[in-house]
């Protein structure tokens, strides 16, 4: 069966992919029968990860194709679905074409949506790039499509296009009764296009695909597969091409707090394999990993000092309009007046005569009294 799917037009913001817990409830009994897709609107806002100086708002190019599957969602009865979607819709016009949008695309399998929300995360991440994060994951991108074609390999491409991929995934379904995200999609460095493994249940796509599995999952840290195996499966798949690319095993980018660690532990990690022996693949793709890494890391730090001089800018701005505003000033003088007149005077606190002046103490002589026969007062001249 033929693998694609994909990117929507901007119409929204945010992504992550749900958790294991709420993707599970996506499943039908474990019948293996094609389901809707399972992402709510609220599992879709997460916070963008700024990775520039001042970044436009960008939203993800899948949104699209999420938003309309949630909707088609909310026209499935609500008996025996699950409960976060009920009321998404209301009204006849409204349950017409979310029936439509429910019938022209089914999901194959769980794995198909956690991917697509996958790649809905990291395509917000990736516009958002730097010119050097852009380089680095060309680097990346490079070096794993050549593997691939050495391993026999081959990818299909499909423009990050919403449109483009609606029409697509709702071909597929008609085709063959549901749409799949194949193990191993991934976005190009550009953010433009989206790689898909041609042919993803052929024997030569399997093949190719563990031989790579088995050259870099060690070195990635990922776990082997079993003995006697004969296909990757789709998580281990995606979890390498996750990791080949720079993003966690989860497919979210890494949180700036975490990437000093991160670089830390792939440099000890490469420094051993060059001394135990590691192959040329890798040792490239510790690099490549790497690379992006300190990339995102650079972006990071800059982006944050650069919210940090506007913070800065902001505040000194604020105490500057304090300090100039004509009322404030006027205040200001007219209390360094009576500060003034009061130490001169010599004769009463510098407190009372400010009072006085707000009008918040009367001129009253028994205060006044027991000022002036304060055995602890002393005039100006010392007597």
């Amino acid at each position: 069966m033929e693998g694609s799917f994909f990117l929507g037009s901007t119409v929204g913001s945010g992504g992550v992919m749900p958790d294991q817990d709420t993707a599970a409830s996506f499943q039908q009994g474990g019948t293996g029968q094609p389901v809707n897709v399972g992402i709510t609107q609220a599992s879709l806002a997460s916070p963008q990860q700024p990775t520039a100086p001042a970044p436009a708002p960008q939203q993800s190019r899948l949104q699209q194709v999420l938003s309309a599957v949630v909707t088609g969602l909310s026209a499935i009865p609500s008996t025996g679905r699950p409960g976060f979607v009920s009321g998404l819709g209301s009204g006849a016009r409204a349950q017409q074409q979310a029936q439509a949008v429910a019938q022209e695309i089914k999901f194959r399998d769980l794995d198909s949506q956690i991917r697509l929300a996958q790649l809905h995360a990291q395509d917000i991440k990736m516009q958002n790039d730097t010119q050097a994060q852009q380089d680095a994951h060309m680097a990346a991108e490079l070096h794993m499509r050549q593997m691939a074609n050495d391993l026999g390999l081959d990818y299909d491409t499909i423009a990050n296009h919403g449109p483009t991929v609606m029409d697509h995934l709702a071909a597929q379904t008609a085709a063959t009764g549901s749409a799949s995200v194949p193990a191993g999609s991934h976005i190009s460095a550009d953010a433009k296009s989206i790689y898909l493994p041609s042919n993803p249940d052929s024997q030569r796509t399997r093949d190719a695909q563990m031989q790579m599995y088995s050259q870099l999952a060690p070195a990635l840290g990922l776990p082997g597969l079993p003995q006697g195996a004969q296909l990757v499966p789709d998580n281990l798949m995606n979890m390498l091409t996750n990791k080949i690319n720079g993003f966690g095993i989860d497919g979210k980018p890494i949180n700036h707090d975490d990437l000093t660690t991160f670089i830390s532990a792939m440099q000890t990690k490469r420094d051993q394999l060059a001394k135990s022996g590691g192959t040329t693949n890798q040792l490239q793709t510790l690099d490549n990993v790497l690379g992006i890494y300190k990339a995102n890391l650079k972006a990071l730090d800059d982006h944050k000092a650069y919210v940090m001089r506007l913070e800065t800018s902001a505040k000194a701005q604020g105490e500057a309009d304090v300090a100039n505003n004509p009322a404030n000033q006027a205040a200001a003088a007219r209390g360094a007046k009576l500060k003034a007149g009061a130490e001169a005077a010599g004769r009463f606190p510098y407190e009372i005569a400010l009072a006085k002046e707000k009008g918040e103490q009367k001129n009253d002589s028994t205060e006044l009294n027991a000022v002036a026969f304060d055995p602890n007062f002393q005039n100006a001249d010392g007597t």
